[in-house]
């Protein structure tokens, strides 16, 4: 039994990521899901922490490895957006959110939440307020630009739905 196929999407950076995205919706361990979500996260945090003029990019220590705003806590911009990012009773909720909170876990790292808009997301970690922004970011040609994108960690291609016997040629 062949499992769901991917839809082509211009966006998507490789076919191993499609590969993933087929092997996590067979039904595969959820585990395999979260260590991949983790290294992806692992990576968005690294990279971003790079982004940004070398006069205000820190070198890693000993002490910030991981070039965190604030040495052991994993500074987050949200715009809740449910079901993929949301907080509640101070915690993260959501996709985006339980796959960070995991990742923030296995780096043995606290969480701050910044909550703001979404065009101040980007701009949050451009200028070094928060570490990274989660919650749904879809990238663009525009964005990747200006910041770093891990491969998706889940997609959500675009759909129309018509009524029996309507007959659209176009939007």
């Amino acid at each position: 039994m062949s499992g769901p196929t991917v839809p082509e999407d211009p966006c998507r950076p490789s076919r191993l990521s499609r590969e993933r995205v087929a092997v996590a919706t067979r039904g595969r361990t959820v585990r395999r899901k979260w260590i991949g979500a983790s290294l992806s996260i692992v990576g968005v945090v690294l990279a971003l922490a790079a982004c940004g003029s070398s006069s205000s990019t820190k070198a890693p220590t000993a002490a910030n490895p991981l070039q965190l705003i604030t040495p052991g806590t994993l500074t987050v911009s949200i715009e809740p957006y449910m079901p993929y990012v949301g907080e509640q009773n101070g915690k993260l909720t959501g996709l985006d959110g339980d796959i960070i909170t995991q990742a923030a876990k296995n780096l043995g790292l606290k969480i701050k939440i910044v909550n703001s808009d979404f065009p101040g997301q980007l701009a949050a970690v451009q200028s070094h307020r928060v570490d990274v922004a989660i919650g749904s970011i879809t990238w663009t040609a525009e964005r990747a630009g200006v910041g770093l994108f891990t491969d998706p960690t889940y997609y959500s291609p675009e759909v129309m739905i018509e009524h029996k016997g309507s007959n659209y040629t176009n939007i």
